[in-house]
């Protein structure tokens, strides 16, 4: 019974490089099937235990790390599967498209001329991306002042601003405020 013993204990750190390769991106599957082979075979080492007192002991040893590992796999694939990450990435891909919030681009668009509204959009937006704002409404007014400014000189007529999310990036963009509103 100690040599099957020994073979299981090898077989459990071949899972674990299998899902830490599979946490890494190495590989794209997860060793489910591996997984599911050893616990039937702990199953069934349980329904017979050793009877050497030191066998036994292995095994219930080798049977609390196993229940410990799959706990903290099906943590961390759940967490994959929520998007949450701890620490380093646990998958490389690219950013989450941005959610279909109606925060920005599908709203129906306006000119924005309240710096509270635009703001608050804004960081609507930030949120709905996962990201933190980092600019209070002092800064973010400051900010918008001097981009008015420095945008109706150089375009030599008024400008109204609005949110845009482009990939995983919040934008503010600028247009020219329409002919009526500008006195031309």
């Amino acid at each position: 019974m100690g040599g099957a013993i020994t073979q299981m204990e090898m077989e459990l750190r071949e899972l674990i490089r299998l899902w830490e390769r599979f946490f890494a991106g190495d590989i794209r599957i997860p060793p489910l099937k591996e997984r599911k082979a050893l616990a039937a075979r702990l199953r069934r080492m349980s329904e017979h235990p050793p009877r050497r007192s030191s066998d036994r002991f292995r095994a219930e040893q080798l049977q609390h790390r196993f229940a410990l590992y799959s706990a903290n796999w099906e943590r961390l694939l759940r967490e994959r599967e929520e998007g949450i990450k701890r620490g380093r990435p646990l998958v490389r891909t690219k950013p989450a498209p941005p959610p279909s919030k109606p925060v920005a681009n599908a709203q129906v668009r306006k000119t924005v001329n309240d710096s509270d509204d635009l703001y608050s959009r804004w960081k609507q937006a930030k949120a709905g991306l996962g990201q933190t704002s980092g600019m209070g409404r002092e800064a973010f007014e400051k900010k918008l002042a001097l981009q008015r400014t420095r945008l109706e000189q150089k375009m030599g007529c008024g400008v109204s601003f609005d949110i845009k999310v482009d990939g995983d990036k919040v934008k503010l963009t600028a247009r020219k405020m329409p002919s009526a509103t500008n006195g031309e």
